[in-house]
């Protein structure tokens, strides 16, 4: 939606211009009511571990983390790390996904923030490491 910047001073400007804005103050309460009374349909430990598997790969490098820190501490790491750096970025993404009701992720709210340009630039980026991280993990023949 596109601000509409206020008239220059000792421009007047027609009235029309004024109930423009109130109505797109209206819509804009309205869709905010309703972002209020939209349910979120992913719970947070479904949340935590999709952002484990995002960040992680899976479970891959589990022998090499046991062989260099020792039993113990591998699973103290990985039951502690879904804690330190899961559960905030689910927290995170819930909150903006809340935010932004629509379809669209990281592009969407990068875009917001900072104009579509950097918004492209994620979804573009994100496309290409999702490319090449299917492109490592398929086995060859």
């Amino acid at each position: 939606m596109e601000d509409n910047p206020p008239p220059a001073a000792g421009c007047e400007g027609n009235s029309g211009s004024s109930s423009s804005r109130r109505e797109q103050d209206m819509n804009l309460l309205q869709q905010q009511a309703a972002r209020r009374n939209y349910r979120s349909k992913l719970g947070i430990l479904p949340l935590v571990a999709l952002t484990f598997y995002e960040v992680s790969g899976g479970p891959f490098g589990v022998e090499d983390s046991v062989k260099a820190a020792g039993p113990l501490l591998a699973l103290l790491g990985f039951l502690v790390f879904p804690f330190i750096w899961s559960i905030p970025e689910a927290l995170v993404t819930a909150e903006l996904a809340t935010t932004f009701p629509e379809n669209g992720g990281y592009m969407l709210w990068i875009s917001a923030a900072f104009g579509p340009f950097w918004g492209f630039q994620e979804g573009w980026w994100k496309w290409i490491s999702g490319v090449a991280q299917c492109l490592v993990s398929c086995p060859l023949p």
